[in-house]
């Protein structure tokens, strides 16, 4: 009775056999998928570079192409997350910053006279807003990504309330003195998270 035990402990089960054959197959499969969007945005560019000579007035620029690479880049991006199981949220993180940075960028330049000194606080909105997305779509639920989203939040409104003058000059001036204990204050308030049991 006891070898027949443990000759079933040694000998595999079929599903489990299975799967371990599959699962190769299922990572190649993934690398195709996430590859797809890149390999689109490549075609477009090169249609887009051969039919440029026929059409009047149309040119492909150096911000047009590289407008091209990036939307694919961050469409490949966003596959390889959710093809990942929502695991590598760096990724995904890093196609929200993207665009974000990109829809700011087109916000200042369509706002008649918009000075981008005055506007560029909105990059850190977005980023802020990219931290809260990829704790609500990845896989773990990461707290600390929300702790991380309020800081940034906060120092986007401080920069808005700056460079719209709404906060005092002298007020500037004060913070100015005693900014660096603000970034060390900052910074004990993330001690926490690196420290925090997973």
């Amino acid at each position: 009775m006891t070898e027949s035990v443990e000759e079933r402990q040694l000998v595999p089960s079929s599903g489990s056999v299975e799967q371990s054959e599959d699962k190769p197959y299922r990572q190649a499969a993934r690398g195709r998928i996430v590859t797809f969007p890149f390999a689109l945005g490549l075609i477009a560019l090169g249609v887009l570079l051969l039919l440029a000579p026929e059409i009047e007035g149309f040119d492909v620029t150096l911000p047009i192409a590289l407008l091209i690479i990036v939307a694919a880049f961050v469409l490949t991006n966003l596959f390889r997350f959710f093809a990942s199981g929502r695991r590598e949220r760096g990724l995904y993180f890093l196609a929200l910053v993207l665009i974000s940075f990109g829809v700011v960028l087109a916000v200042i330049v369509n706002i008649q006279d918009a000075d981008p000194a005055e506007w560029w606080p909105l990059v850190l909105v977005g980023i802020s807003l990219s931290f809260f997305a990829t704790y609500a779509f990845e896989r773990q639920h990461e707290i600390g990504l929300v702790g991380v989203g309020l800081l940034v939040m906060i120092a986007a409104v401080v920069a808005l309330l700056v460079t719209s003058d709404v906060i005092p000059q002298e007020v500037i001036d004060t913070v100015k003195d005693y900014w660096p204990l603000l970034v060390a204050f900052m910074g004990v308030t993330l001690i926490p998270l690196a420290f925090r049991r997973g």
